[in-house]
């Protein structure tokens, strides 16, 4: 076989072939590579334009947090007074470089405006009933909405993120509660006890009955719910048992239920009960009845306000609320109602009482048929309900071995609308109180009806219950020269005052004392329907608790108590006049918006 080599025309197209074929798969190289890489730049791009995005969202949310955080420690110590009025503070209020260096490389706004972020009112006095661990109560309150824009100036791509946050300011009138406890809360009855209404602590917990104790109702607590008597208690107690039918109690661990109760000039002011008293003080000098401070004082809330000086003077108004204090009731106006006589002995606090006494029945008539301060609560209400619905009273009288104290009588019947008395003294109501609509006719005393209720509460340092068989004259007498009338006694009211804690060495009498006595009740009955609020120590009435007789050097021993809580409490129109309102401060919805938007 011959073979015939190839042409040399032939091996130069084989070899162009294949350099056209290694051109072609390095530009294809090429151009994958360039794709890749150019893949690999963008991905990038992406991932650092989020990165920034991500950290952006922070420094928005950071912006809100902070606006947050003013608004809640304003509001928690004031109320809805100082949020008003610092709007535009909170606007202004973002991350600086003051508060860490990392901050000077951004920018904030709300919408267009720089150096400001978004802070509105978008809805007032809401009215929610509460779920979850405060179910059933009824909060009012107002919605906010914070949006702040943020934007870091320094990096490439200056990406802006807007963050929105929605907040609820809210109050709970506090008389909603069966039983509410500032301080350490402690129950230890004798005789069988049952609680209707929700119970709240914003401290301990102890229950350690004798024979028995119910709840009927919620039982929280921000601290911890003990079995068993507090250790400050010195004296032997037995455990029997409690029950708990409304739920299972709920230790809370959250932030207590606090009353704004920023009433002192330092700026230094937190919520706890030794300034929680400060809500029945007087006013500062030039302190302003509108303004942050003076809007909580009970004082600057009342129709009418009676101050007794140290020379036995005493000096009437309208309250400071209605025009400014600046009707003026005479001696012979307030004469058939008010008085400064009748002292007696108060063997619980081992003092003379110098009292004021007001007699409910005849200020009522009077309170109805004057032509003075009716003209000015009828303009200040803008309404004909011009009766008198709160007065404020404070004994300004020192004297050595004595103590002021708020003498209420004759309170079957009270004013049209209710009827609350404040006081920074320790208060006795003698006889019912609020039982009955018209004199003569039906009656809730001697019962646990509330059919003739009427919005009413008692605000004072301490509150003693006396029988409508009281004799001053036996104040200083044994306890067995007191005796209480067979039929007892009926109060229905909102009692806030005050206790003398256990302290080791003395027992403070538990809520089972918290209304305090100083008669042989010998079991008479004691029918109690309202709510008990303790948000302070006594300042004034503050001697230990002493058990009850037959212990030597015992004043009193106690009533068969048939007490309930007020179910007209639970609507809060049926409030009782001035009733301070608890904070609740409820996150609502986050989100993050289009850059420059200005509302959700």
């Amino acid at each position: 076989m011959k073979l015939t080599p190839l042409s040399s025309r032939t091996g130069k197209r084989r070899r162009g072939w294949a350099l056209i074929v290694v051109m072609s798969l390095s530009l294809v190289g090429i151009m994958l590579l360039v794709g890749v890489m150019s893949w690999a730049n963008e991905n990038a791009a992406v991932a650092a334009r989020n990165n920034e995005y991500f950290a952006t969202c922070y420094a928005a949310e950071a912006a809100t947090a902070k606006v947050l955080s003013l608004m809640s420690m304003q509001y928690q110590n004031y109320g809805f007074p100082l949020l008003a009025s610092n709007m535009s503070t909170y606007a202004s209020t973002i991350p600086t470089s003051s508060d860490g260096s990392y901050w000077s490389s951004y920018q904030f706004s709300g919408g267009y405006t720089t150096n400001h972020v978004i802070v509105t009112n978008t809805a007032t006095s809401q009215t929610n009933v509460m779920s979850g661990t405060y179910a059933g109560l009824t909060m009012i309150g107002d919605s906010y909405e914070i949006i702040a824009n943020a934007q870091n100036t320094t990096t490439e791509y200056k990406v802006i993120a807007t963050v929105g946050q929605q907040i609820y300011f809210g109050v709970i009138p506090m008389f909603q509660f069966a039983i509410f406890y500032q301080n350490d809360m402690e129950v230890c009855p004798a005789p069988l006890m049952t609680v209707a209404g929700p119970v709240h602590g914003n401290g301990n917990i102890y229950l350690c009955p004798g024979n028995g104790l119910i709840f009927s109702n919620t039982v929280t607590g921000v601290s911890n719910i003990f079995l068993h008597q507090s250790p400050e208690d010195p004296e032997g107690r037995s455990f029997s048992s409690v029950n708990f039918d409304g739920s299972p109690p709920e230790v809370t661990n959250g932030t207590p239920l606090n009353l704004p109760v920023g009433t002192n000039t330092t700026g230094t002011v937190s919520n706890t009960s030794q300034n929680a008293y400060a809500i029945l003080a007087l006013p500062t000098n030039g302190q302003s009845y509108s303004s942050a401070i003076g809007t909580n004082l009970l004082y600057n809330k009342a129709d009418m306000i009676i101050v007794v000086s140290n020379n036995n003077n005493i000096y009437v108004t309208s309250g400071a609320c209605i025009d400014n204090q600046a009707t003026v009731i005479s001696n012979g106006q307030y004469g058939s109602w008010l008085s400064t006589n009748g002292s007696f002995y108060d063997q619980r606090d081992d003092l003379t009482v110098n009292p004021v006494m007001i007699n409910v029945s005849n200020l009522v008539t009077w309170s109805r048929t004057n032509n003075t301060l009716r003209t000015a609560l009828a303009s200040a209400r803008n309404s004909s309900q011009a009766d008198v619905q709160s007065i404020y009273v404070a004994d300004l009288r020192t004297s050595s071995g004595t103590q002021p104290g708020v003498v209420l009588t004759n309170g079957a019947v009270l004013p049209p609308q209710g009827l609350s008395i404040a006081s920074p003294d320790p208060a006795y109501i003698i006889g019912n109180w609020n039982v009955q609509l018209t004199n003569g006719g039906p009656s809730d005393a001697g019962s646990s009806g509330v059919n003739y209720t009427l919005p009413s509460a008692v605000f004072a340092d301490a509150i003693t219950v006396l029988s409508s068989g009281w004799n001053p004259a036996n104040g200083n007498a044994s306890y067995s020269v007191r005796n209480v009338p067979a039929s007892g006694d009926t109060v229905n009211a909102g009692f806030f005052a005050g206790i003398v804690p256990s302290n080791g060495s003395s027992f403070s009498g538990g809520v089972e004392n918290f209304p305090r006595f100083l008669e042989n009740w010998n079991q008479a009955p004691f029918y109690y329907n309202g709510s008990m609020v303790q948000m302070f120590y006594s300042q004034i009435a503050n001697r230990p608790f002493v058990e009850d007789a037959p212990t030597p050097g015992a004043y009193y021993t106690p009533p068969k108590r048939y007490w309930a809580f007020d179910t007209n409490f639970s609507n809060p129109s049926q409030q009782p006049p001035m009733t301070p309102k608890i904070i609740k401060v409820q996150p609502g919805q986050w989100s993050l918006l289009a850059p420059h938007t200005t509302s959700f």
